[in-house]
């Protein structure tokens, strides 16, 4: 058993983040929440409805979003084309894809000249920009977030961390897990993971 006495709770306009050593399992709590695993114990609830035996795409189509560690973006496809296949995948229309998009060019400043651009092509902090960006082109309820400062360069952390704070400021939670304190957020829960897989200590500031 990987993940054992997890009791945690994400309310509306909330940041959650999981703090934990490596291999205490917090990825795998991101892969559960998201349906990427099965769980074979416990309940798992959003928006007061059961999804625990739900697939990821429909918890996906409910609105939870989830950027995995290694970021995963399409690498032979340009940013636009990234950022495009998701609103697809959303069902949007082209009217509602183009203001999606230009809305998360506001924020992600850095991407904007290199729609055009291979994500291959891009360096790692870009690409973790990108896959935070892909995550919120379906106007998700939820933001999960693995190590989104893994091998990011401090100054485009600002950017993801503004995005973030934009989203929890319309009510949109999010949780994220780091391996240090996370720079922006506005009311936040930290669950800690210990190595047994236990969620050992809750603490909540505002």
């Amino acid at each position: 058993m990987i993940l054992s006495g997890i009791d945690l709770q994400v309310d509306v306009g909330e940041c959650v983040a999981m703090l934990g050593r490596s291999g205490s399992g917090k990825t795998t709590l991101a892969r559960a929440l998201y349906g990427a695993i099965p769980c074979r114990r416990g309940v798992i609830r959003f928006m007061d409805e059961v999804v625990t035996s739900e697939a990821a795409y429909e918890r996906a189509n409910r609105g939870i979003a989830y950027v995995p560690q290694g970021r995963q973006i399409f690498l032979e496809l340009s940013v636009m084309e990234n950022l495009v296949l998701d609103a697809y995948a959303a069902q949007f229309d082209k009217t509602r894809t183009d203001r999606a998009v230009e809305k998360l060019l506001e924020y992600f400043h850095t991407l904007k000249p290199k729609l055009k651009d291979l994500g291959g092509g891009l360096n790692a902090g870009q690409q973790q920009l990108l896959a935070v960006a892909r995550a919120l082109m379906s106007e998700p309820k939820i933001l999960l977030l693995d190590e989104p400062s893994d091998g990011v360069d401090p100054s485009l952390l600002d950017e993801i961390a503004a995005t973030v704070k934009k989203n929890l400021e319309r009510d949109r939670p999010c949780g994220t897990h780091v391996r240090a304190k996370p720079s922006v957020r506005k009311k936040t829960c930290c669950a800690r993971v210990r190595d047994s897989g236990r969620c050992y200590q809750t603490k909540c500031s505002h």
